[in-house]
Order: structure tokens, then C-alpha cells, then sequence
């Protein structure tokens, strides 16, 4: 049960997770949908960072834990490898009794349209899916969002195609 269709929440706002299926369901379409970016019909030309040996860079999972003498945990997410989602779903339910939150991060950059009127061609964004269990009924998620030039060679700048 998702509490805010992905479609219709106003940005800024929460989805509600109640359950171990749609837990699965909203990380793994979420990761999908990175490394799927390139290959969908999207309106401009997206792209995703790469490892020198050409693969996309992983979605990076942080894990915080309930008892703070717990080290964090991470994980590099691919479409091969979900981490702990990959697990089946009462090992899942049994390992998340001990998280407190955890975190998805990924970035993704826009190609401008060479006749946009923009202030740069190249537009990336840092994307961080937060999902608190504070509340231990259900899991809040939230996406925030960051946009900035492109950084090339450390400093902003335009993408040269």
C-alpha cells in the first residue's frame, strides 16, 4: 500500500510504505528507472555517470542503524544487484527491524537542447530517495532533489557533446 501515487505527490511531499512487498516494489522501480534512464523515450537526452570500464555508477544505499554502536552499512545498488532487496521478503522484514533509516543516492545528468536559452548546456542532478522508520508502523519516503551546471574536471561548466 503506497499512502501518494509517485505521479500525483507534489513535490516535497511523502509517500507512506506499509508493507515489505511495496518496500520492494517502490526501491526496485526506483533503482530500474536510474539505470533505464538512457533507454527510455524521454522529451531530452539524459545520461548517467560511468565507471572507467564504461558501467553505469551504482545507486549508493546508506544504512542507518537502530542501535547507534551499529556501524553504517552501504551498498552499491545495480539492476543486478539489489543488496538487500534481493532477499526474500520475511529475510528482508527480519533485517530491517534493525535500520533506522536508509538512503538512496544517484545523479543523472540533462543534455540542453542546443536552441534552449539556458545558462548552461549541461544540467546535472543529485537525487536522494530518504526512507525514516522512525515511526515503525510504516516508512516515510521522501526525493529530494538538486540541480547545478554540470561540473567538468571539478569546476561548472558546459558539456562539450
Amino acid at each position: 500500500m503506497v499512502g501518494l501515487d509517485d505521479e500525483t505527490a507534489p513535490f516535497g511531499t511523502f509517500i507512506e510504505l506499509y508493507n515489505i512487498e511495496s518496500l520492494k516494489e517502490y526501491t526496485t522501480s526506483s533503482i530500474n528507472s536510474y539505470f533505464g534512464l538512457e533507454n527510455i523515450n524521454t522529451l531530452d537526452r539524459y545520461f548517467n555517470p560511468r565507471e572507467e570500464d564504461g558501467s553505469i555508477i551504482p545507486v549508493t544505499m546508506t544504512v542507518m542503524m537502530t542501535n547507534p554502536q551499529q556501524e553504517v552499512q552501504l551498498y552499491a545498488l545495480t539492476e543486478d544487484d539489489l543488496g538487500p532487496f534481493a532477499m526474500e521478503d520475511s529475510e528482508l522484514k527480519k533485517e530491517i527491524q534493525s535500520w533506522k533509516a536508509f538512503y538512496l543516492d544517484w545523479s543523472t545528468k540533462q543534455i540542453m537542447p542546443t536552441d534552449a536559452v539556458t545558462a548552461t548546456s549541461c544540467v546535472e542532478y543529485n537525487f536522494v530517495q530518504s526512507y525514516d522508520f522512525t515511526n515503525r508502523g510504516n516508512i516515510e519516503v521522501r526525493l529530494t532533489i538538486e540541480r547545478q551546471g554540470c561540473r567538468i574536471n571539478g569546476k561548472i561548466g558546459d558539456f562539450i557533446d
